[in-house]
């Protein structure tokens, strides 16, 4: 036999979206319900896809109490996965040591046959036989009890067989991003623990981590604004092992409503009525990708001959309202949230590039970033290395997709600010 499970994490039921403007009621609803409805649909997919078991490694709710429409969701959820057959395994993640909370939240799902919380005591270990599939070991580190080392050194692989899972609801990272944050864990804390699958909740940013053992972060199952942590794909993780070996992970995604950010470069652009079909040329692949909704941010770059008109009072005014009523697709969605005009004024760059000088060099990394995700990647984490420890969240890694855009935009941007400034010092 093999043992299929869903891995999820940071639910976060029934928690508001964050960053967006007014919207019409039909976008309301779907920004207010998005949560529950990704929940609903990762129930669904364990169903559909004969899972043994799902794994939640903590982020249930928002901190604090779950609201009555998050409670009611999260059982019905729970019992209809019960009625399959599928285990649920979820993290106590409430740091709190509030105990009537802690009581509450437990009577709202131990009831349930099949569903497990682990997590409220130090190296609290679980062999579960799922129907149909392989038994697997759960390991959870505890919310509380002491200092995070300690906590990780109360995880130790037990003699019994199968795949053992440990569970932690705290970022880990590698060991350069490690040392550009300094307050995650690594990978590497968490070898000595003999396990062979680490599922990691309090990320939003989903990633494999390593693979020997297997640390995956799934991020969370609904994207909530324009964060990089927030946009693009988001859901479960899909892992099918044999005995103590996994043999496969696979994204499956889950949001219902996708937020993300496109950037057109206005450069080549000949008229201002070529601005909005740019942007609808753009959003194309994210609409089709969007399970319900694609909520996006547009971003104007570059310079050239409609830029007069961009900048004119109430251009992009005009350029939204258009937009608003453009579908793409038929069976999708797509809500333009605002327009970011980062426009230039015009430079002759090619004439920069032959002089030598700091801006040619400028506009050499710029492009050279760019072109290639994993130099932008770098990049982008060494921001992280500048700030050091203790100036609020990671700094989140760029590449394909929304992210890499949202980093292009802004490094295309700085490159015009520089080369500004530094053509006013030489004529100064």
């Amino acid at each position: 036999m093999t043992l299929r499970f869903l891995h999820a994490a940071d639910l976060h039921l029934d928690s508001p979206v964050t960053g967006v403007g007014s919207t019409p009621p039909e976008v309301r609803t779907a920004l207010r319900d998005a949560s529950l409805a990704a929940w609903d649909r990762l129930v669904q997919a364990a169903i559909d896809g004969g899972v043994g078991a799902v794994v939640v490694a903590g982020g249930v709710a928002p901190e604090g109490a779950m609201s009555p429409r998050a409670r009611v969701a999260l059982a019905s959820g729970l019992a209809r996965l019960s009625a399959a057959g599928i285990v649920t395994v979820l993290l106590d993640d409430d740091p709190s040591g509030v105990e009537d909370r802690r009581a509450t939240r437990k009577a709202d799902v131990v009831s349930i046959p099949g569903v497990h919380l682990v997590g409220g005591s130090a190296g609290e270990v679980l062999t579960i036989e799922p129907r149909g599939h392989d038994p697997f070991t759960v390991h959870a580190v505890a919310s509380d009890g002491g200092d995070l080392p300690d906590r990780i050194r109360a995880i130790h692989r037990t003699g019994v067989a199968g795949l053992h899972i440990g569970l932690v609801d705290m970022p880990v990272a590698t060991g350069p991003e490690r040392q550009a944050t300094g307050e995650v864990l690594s990978a590497d804390d968490l070898r000595p623990a003999g396990l062979d699958y680490w599922a990691v909740g309090g990320d939003h940013h989903g990633r494999v981590v390593a693979e020997a053992p297997w640390v995956v972060i799934t991020g969370t199952t609904q994207g909530r604004g324009f964060e990089a942590s927030e946009s693009g794909p988001k859901g479960a993780v899909l892992v099918t092992a044999e005995g103590s070996e996994v043999r496969a992970v696979r994204a499956v995604p889950l949001d219902v409503v996708r937020f993300a950010s496109v950037v057109v470069d206005i450069t080549s652009l000949d008229r201002a009525g070529d601005i909005g079909q740019a942007l609808v040329a753009a959003a194309e692949g994210i609409a089709v990708e969007a399970s319900q909704l694609a909520v996006v941010r547009g971003i104007l770059t570059g310079s050239g001959p409609v830029r007069d008109e961009v900048r004119r009072p109430g251009a992009m005014a005009e350029i939204l309202s258009t937009l608003a009523e453009t579908g793409v697709g038929q069976d999708h969605r797509v809500w333009w949230d605002r327009l970011v005009d980062r426009t230039a004024p015009e430079f002759d760059f090619e004439a920069i590039r032959g002089r030598g000088d700091l801006s040619a060099e400028v506009l050499r990394l710029g492009q050279e970033f760019r072109e290639d995700p994993d130099t932008l990647a770098a990049w982008v984490r060494s921001l992280g290395d500048a700030a050091g420890p203790g100036h609020g969240d990671p700094v989140p890694a760029a590449g394909p997709g929304d992210a890499h855009a949202t980093w292009a935009g802004l490094l295309a941007e700085a490159e015009v600010t520089a080369i500004g400034e530094l053509d006013r010092d030489d004529e100064a």
